[in-house]
């Protein structure tokens, strides 16, 4: 008997752990930014908004276009769950290109609660938003962590001339279920993020970039996602970078501006 009390109470709590985890998920996965900025007058930059309908009811999204003039080509930036996109803004100053960061919808600037389905939803709509206002030559996007599922998604649904995707993952499913074994994380989240579903319509050229240090996403999950890429995609291996400084390694600038050059890229994955 007091061994069956003992399951029982073992069992109990892993009812509510599981329990709080389906709750909290949300806060678990999304880290919203609540800084507001303003425009950085010694960056070539403009606001831009996006309102969208929700349920009858009017939705702005927020962001910053750079280098507006340059129509060339044109970089759409997914950024990752708790990335402030806003201090990329200097940084993509520099590249020949015109670049739009816009906030996820709960984020720092922009109405909405976040979820998956409203974060592609939302992607769809800056694309035609922007694209109809900028006519560029090209247009590229680009992700990063989290936000490499949601360029995979645009990528799929648009036909852009190349996607970028910094330490990509084949899905939240499958790093939860790495981190908390014993839960059963694919009947729990409603959030999924699983870009390995958008790999077969990704027909565009492809570079991925990812850290052999990269302890947020460990560089196991970047190659499940590696092994569902096209065949002809370009892979930037950056052994002693991690998941929050890789921008900071001469490799990854290097690599994204042959990219947008349609330059050839050495890497090795």
């Amino acid at each position: 008997m007091p061994a069956l009390h003992i399951t029982l109470f073992f069992l109990l709590v892993w009812c509510l752990f599981a329990f709080f985890m389906y709750l909290r998920q949300e806060r678990l996965i999304f880290h919203p930014t609540v800084t507001r900025h303003s425009l950085n007058p010694a960056v070539e930059m403009e606001d831009y908004e996006l309102v969208r309908l929700e349920n009858s009811e009017p939705l702005t999204l927020h962001g910053w276009l750079v280098n507006r003039s340059c129509r060339e080509q044109l970089i759409i930036y997914c950024g990752g769950n708790g990335e402030d996109i806003y201090f990329n803004i200097e940084e993509f100053e520099s590249l020949h290109a015109a670049s739009l960061f816009v906030q996820y919808r709960g984020f720092s600037g922009s109405e909405g609660k976040p979820g998956e389905r409203e974060f592609y939803s939302d992607a769809l709509a800056v694309w035609d938003d922007i694209v109809e206002k900028l006519h560029p030559e090209k247009v590229f996007v680009m992700g990063r962590s989290l936000g490499t599922a949601v360029a995979c998604h645009l990528a799929a649904n648009r036909p852009g001339a190349g996607t970028i995707l910094v330490t990509p993952f084949d899905s939240i499913t499958a790093i939860a279920a790495m981190r908390y074994p014993l839960l059963p994380m694919r009947l729990l989240l409603r959030h999924h993020f699983d870009s390995t579903k958008e790999a077969a319509r990704l027909t565009a050229p492809l570079l991925v970039l990812y850290g052999g240090n990269d302890t947020v996403v460990p560089p196991k999950r970047t190659h499940k996602r590696l092994h569902s890429l096209p065949p002809e995609s370009e892979v930037v291996f950056i052994p002693t970078a991690d998941h929050a400084t890789i921008d900071m390694h001469p490799e990854y600038w290097s690599a994204i501006v042959r990219f947008l050059n349609s330059e050839p890229i050495q890497g090795t994955p």
